[in-house]
């Protein structure tokens, strides 16, 4: 491409004002008329006028016209392109921005009334842009729908839509104003702003809000029960060291036989002692603990406890035994008792 044709090259926006100004001007009628275009009218100023272009004939009505889905839309926010018989869909809540297929080139002695068909408002559609198309308008008009339903809205490009009927002003003169169309700022879909739904951003919004809280709370309570875990454990290290001590005290107490100078501890008084002072410091090192290690320290208690009483259970088999064997030894020893009573009073008087 050289710098001529570079420089002379068009913007979309110069060519869609160039497209606009080939579209034929329709002149006054002779006869002054009024009220609203019928069928008849309508059809004549599209054939002739290109009054919508394109136009199909099956779409004129008797007093209006069909409009259809164009080739682009947007929703929230985002704008899209269509192919003819492309489905679009409008999320429930939200806006969406369509254009219209047809191309407007309304007369200066003409005004456009148009607005969402019937059959869609009763779907909880609702048309949210200005009424009137000016007298003298040339261009796409773009159809702002707001879907208030509970449920997604879909529709295809080339789907009528809208609909739009026409009246003539009454007769121009040279006092009245002529729409400047070719000096407007718009005329593509894309200088158009494509608006989202102020109750679904705020929703959203307040959804990311609630989340935010809703961790921020969570921390909260994890750091509660964090503490609460390990003021638990500083209880429950202080009370099983206090009963290690008291069950010391009292074994050392108790437990003393009266005519024996020095004594150790009984096996089973030991290892209950030792067993809750295991416990205690398993309790000091599960509050300073965190990870896998908190989650194992606990399991290493519980095996600690569960030895413990099995040591305790072993050592009552063992005293249980050496009972028995005792009272195996006392009968024993009670019988020769009885014996060598028998055999001495069995002893003849004078042998003494």
């Amino acid at each position: 491409m050289n710098r001529d044709m570079v420089l002379n090259q068009k913007t979309p926006s110069q060519e869609e004002r160039a497209r606009l100004a080939e579209l034929p001007s329709a002149p006054y009628p002779d006869t002054p008329v009024s009220g609203v275009l019928l069928s008849d009218q309508i059809e004549f100023y599209c054939k002739k006028y290109k009054l919508l272009y394109p136009f199909k004939p099956e779409n004129i009505k008797p007093a209006n016209y069909e409009l259809r889905v164009g080739l682009k839309y947007a929703v929230a926010g985002k704008a899209y392109d269509l192919k003819p018989g492309e489905l679009l869909t409008i999320p429930k809540f939200e806006v969406a921005v369509i254009e219209i297929l047809e191309t407007v080139n309304i007369p200066h002695f003409i005004i456009g009334r148009w607005n969402i068909r019937t059959k869609w408002a009763y779907k909880g559609l609702i048309w949210v842009g200005g009424p009137q198309v000016d007298a003298g308008f040339r261009g796409l008009l773009l159809c702002p729908i707001w879907n208030l339903s509970n449920q997604d809205f879909t529709i295809r490009s080339g789907e009528e839509i809208a609909i739009i009927d026409f009246e003539f002003t009454t007769p121009p003169t040279g006092n009245s104003k002529q729409y400047p169309w070719a000096t407007r700022s718009r005329f593509l879909f894309d200088d158009y702003e494509k608006p989202r739904s102020a109750l679904v951003t705020d929703a959203l919004t307040e959804l990311e809000n609630l989340r935010t809280t809703s961790v921020e709370d969570s921390k909260k309570f994890e750091r509660i029960l964090d503490l609460i875990r390990s003021r638990f454990d500083n209880v429950t290290a202080v009370t099983f060291t206090a009963l290690g001590i008291l069950t010391a005290a009292i074994a050392l107490t108790a437990t003393k036989p009266l005519n024996v100078g020095q004594y150790w501890w009984d096996p089973t008084i030991l290892v209950l002692s030792a067993t809750t002072t295991v416990i205690a410091l398993v309790a000091l090192v599960k509050d300073s603990s965190t990870g896998v290690w908190k989650r194992k320290i606990p399991m290493f208690g519980l095996f600690l406890a569960a030895v413990a009483i099995a040591l305790l259970i072993h050592r009552g088999q063992q005293q249980a035994r050496h009972v028995r064997d005792a009272e195996i030894v006392i009968q024993q020893l009670a019988k020769r008792v009885e014996a060598l009573e028998n055999a001495r009073q069995s002893v003849p008087q004078s042998q003494h």
